[in-house]
């Protein structure tokens, strides 16, 4: 477990005015370093086994998958943090991967359903919470339905519906969980609705948002579900609110998107509806950010080269 005490203290060095501003606004919480698993090959994805009962938390008893580079997933239980069951191993045959890079679950039946996107082989995977293969569908290329290095997935728990980004197509689309195509939207491009390599994605619960981390045009950009655009923020730099090749992103409950700022090295948080900037944390190279519910508290996972940590939030007052 981490040192409150020293963690504060870090943190106050480091943000002094960040942390000034949280404290005298709504927001009012700082992340405080829980725990820390290693892995051979890094975390590229994580998803929670989520829970009917309430707005998409991570239930108690619960599990949380991962996907790591050594092309296979790993399950950890909660709330005790003990490493569970791990399946799958380098190739193209059912319920093998080449460079998984993206997890989903879904609620809408009794057992559950994982989809993994298998980047390099170009397709969707799903599985049952035990490993059980269950689907496949994609193949390389730019139709409805093909791939061309497919590297996220999130889920519309609500409403069943997938949304896979399509990197080097430069698009989104969407699926129904057996796999059937729904919409496409996205070329390649700057301007809005436009992507310059589409990196990293997040279905938000809170307000029913697609965000989508644009890699190169360094901003994330905001649609409804059936593709249209919303709103962006970010642009290329160092400074607050600014981004160097975003990577994973995920929301709090209390209005803010953080975001993994991959190549200027931290976490920064944002208010979701306008970009505003509210807080940082350095972070070496994080790959994903991943915000969920367990119980009455809220987690916080970021996937770094060593391996996984765990935040907690807690609030400042």
């Amino acid at each position: 477990m981490g040192d409150r005490e020293s963690f504060l203290e870090t943190l106050s060095t480091v943000l002094p005015k960040d942390l000034a501003r949280i404290t005298f606004c709504y927001y009012k919480f700082a992340p405080l370093f829980h725990f820390m698993w290693r892995f051979e090959g890094s975390v590229s994805a994580l998803a929670c086994d989520l829970s009917t009962n309430s707005k998409c938390s991570c239930r108690r008893g619960g599990s949380i998958f991962l996907a790591l580079k050594s092309n296979c997933i790993q399950v950890i239980h909660v709330p005790d943090g003990n490493l569970g069951m791990r399946w799958g191993s380098f190739g193209d045959d059912n319920g093998r991967f080449y460079d998984p890079r993206g997890l989903a679950v879904s609620l809408d039946d009794k057992e559950g359903l994982i989809f993994v996107a298998d980047a390099l082989n170009n397709r969707i995977q799903s599985f049952l919470k035990n490993g059980s293969f269950v689907r496949k569908w994609g193949i390389q290329g730019s139709k409805d339905g093909q791939f061309d290095h497919p590297v996220d997935i999130t889920i519309d728990s609500q409403n069943g519906i997938l949304f896979v980004a399509d990197s080097c197509n430069y698009r989104i689309q969407s699926f129904r969980q057996d796999g059937s195509f729904v919409y496409k939207w996205g070329s390649k491009g700057n301007e809005d609705g436009q992507f310059n390599y589409p990196s990293r994605l997040h279905y938000c619960k809170y307000d029913s948002l697609l965000y989508v981390s644009d890699l190169w045009s360094h901003r994330i950009q905001a649609f409804s579900t059936d593709g249209q655009f919303v709103r962006k923020f970010g642009t290329l730099g160092k400074w607050d609110g600014h981004f160097y090749e975003p990577g994973g992103l995920s929301s709090i409950s209390n209005g803010l998107i953080c975001v993994a700022d991959s190549n200027n090295n931290r976490i920064q948080c944002l208010d979701r509806s306008n970009g505003t900037f509210v807080l940082k944390w350095d972070e070496e190279y994080p790959i994903f950010v991943h915000c969920c519910e367990e119980g009455d508290e809220e987690m916080i996972y970021v996937s770094v080269r060593e391996g996984l940590l765990s935040y907690r939030l807690e609030k400042i007052y």
